[in-house]
């Protein structure tokens, strides 16, 4: 097994309850310098507006640890940041701590803001479309921070659309780096692109496509060629073909940490940095391995102060102390700190399975038991048949790597399409016949050991 196909296994992606844009964010800089207190009067206004114009890159304390932060408020499309500058020497201390921290709240509440904004609810698509076989297609915004992508899109078409989804390959300065549903069989080294839509009618759907990661170092350039290429849409095949130059996008704040480093009997993990953006959170780091288990496999997982889990993803061994990077999905804009928890997972080479038959859909009062095995089970709590997906959702299963395959029993394995993490959690597989019959199959994959020593929890701003 090797480490594409591990994160898969780990990597989940978090979506938060919609929730009410508030009335307004931190006010701009001019606006934040009123809301110092008085320091004397040898420090005039004029002076002071200047002190903060560069100190935009700055200290701070964070969590207990140092932090260097990096300020923008890049707009959706690829506008030009807001320039760093070099703090000012002319600051005094007191002075300087108090600016450094309203600049860091400044951000993350931009951050916020624009995550909150980029639903399908807060942004409207009016891009000239693309059509053909009657079927319109617009792209809104495309947003690129080298790791993560994601873009909003737009359809309308002349008569309803049957079976509604894309196929579509994504490509990169000529590469393909992920496919969106079946447009081709994934090899295990490109990204798979998430496909969140709703339907506004039976001729017009709203939609983001996204993925937190995809193998390609090429899109860490400051411009990339960015390419859609859809193949399909719902049950019509036709040609719907982007291509545009894509400006990647900075982080809108770098917390970096100066002595967060945990050790443990099983291994070093250090955490030298943490970067937001409005499509992914980074972190950087490095592990190095003690433990010699062959059948173990180390992971982070990523939590916030609200509960939402942003998914795991399989640990790189460091060698020399160099850095890795591993990409989860952009920030719950309600949290307060982040929780970093390093795990492993005790692999086992024969897996145990258990099924059941789905007579009646289940709910949280009338759950599905699944017995495994072993005095284990699985609780499903429901099962919901969409038109254009079908969702498994089952209660947690601490300790314990437990996969879920669901089955058409007349027609065979249902494709997995998704998983979803956060407060809505659960399993995705592809739409079902009305009158299907079905079966949950869950398998015991081995234990998981989460590693308290090695934890790393952040306070944001």
């Amino acid at each position: 097994m090797n480490v594409e196909e591990l994160e898969t296994r780990f990597q989940g992606v978090g979506k938060w309850e919609e929730s009410s844009i508030p009335t307004a964010v931190a006010q701009r800089i001019e606006q934040t310098l009123a809301a110092l207190p008085e320091r004397g009067k040898q420090r005039s206004m004029a002076g002071r507006t200047r002190a903060l114009a560069v100190a935009v890159v700055a200290l701070v304390v964070v969590g207990g640890g140092i932090a260097g932060y990096s300020a923008y408020a890049p707009k959706i499309l690829g506008e030009t940041p807001i320039k760093q500058a070099a703090p000012s020497s002319e600051l005094s201390s007191d002075v300087r701590t108090e600016v450094e921290g309203k600049m860091s709240l400044l951000a993350i509440n931009e951050l916020r803001d624009s995550i909150r904004k980029m639903s399908v609810k807060e942004t409207e698509v009016s891009g000239a479309a693309v059509s053909d076989q009657g079927i319109h297609v617009r792209l809104g915004y495309v947003i690129n921070d080298g790791y993560a992508l994601s873009v909003r899109y737009s359809i309308t078409a002349d008569r309803p659309i049957q079976d509604f989804n894309l196929n579509a390959a994504i490509r990169v300065d000529g590469q393909t780096v992920g496919y969106v549903g079946n447009a081709e069989e994934d090899d295990g080294k490109r990204a798979i692109f998430r496909n969140e839509f709703s339907i506004v009618s039976a001729t017009q759907y709203e939609g983001i496509l996204s993925t937190t990661y995809y193998p390609f170092e090429g899109a860490r350039m400051q411009y990339t060629d960015f390419e859609l290429d859809i193949s399909r849409i719902g049950n019509v095949n036709g040609e719907w073909i982007f291509d545009a130059e894509v400006r990647r996008q900075e982080p809108s704040l770098i917390i970096r940490n100066s002595n967060e480093t945990k050790t443990s009997k099983q291994g070093v993990f250090e955490l030298s940095k943490i970067s937001l953006s409005k499509v992914s959170t980074g972190l950087e780091y490095a592990f190095k391995r003690f433990d010699s288990e062959k059948n173990r496999i180390f992971a982070v997982e990523l939590t916030d102060d609200t509960g939402y889990r942003y998914g795991g993803v399989a640990l790189r061994t460091s060698e020399n102390s160099e850095m890795n990077y591993a990409s989860f999905p952009s920030l719950n804009p309600e949290a307060k700190s982040l929780l970093i928890r390093p795990l492993y997972w005790d692999m086992k080479s024969t897996s145990i399975k258990g099924r059941a038959n789905v007579e009646s859909l289940p709910t949280p009062d009338d759950p599905l038991i699944v017995p495994i095995g072993q005095d284990k089970e699985l609780v499903v709590t429901a099962i919901e048949r969409r038109p254009d997906r079908t969702v498994v959702r089952s209660l947690p299963t601490p300790g314990d790597s437990i996969g879920i395959s669901l089955y058409d029993i007349e027609r065979g394995k249902v494709p997995l399409i998704d998983i979803l993490f956060g407060k809505e959690s659960g399993m995705v597989f592809e739409p079902v016949p009305s009158d299907a019959k079905l079966q949950i199959v869950a398998e015991f994959h081995g234990k998981l050991v989460y590693l308290p020593e090695l934890e790393v929890q952040l306070n944001l701003p």
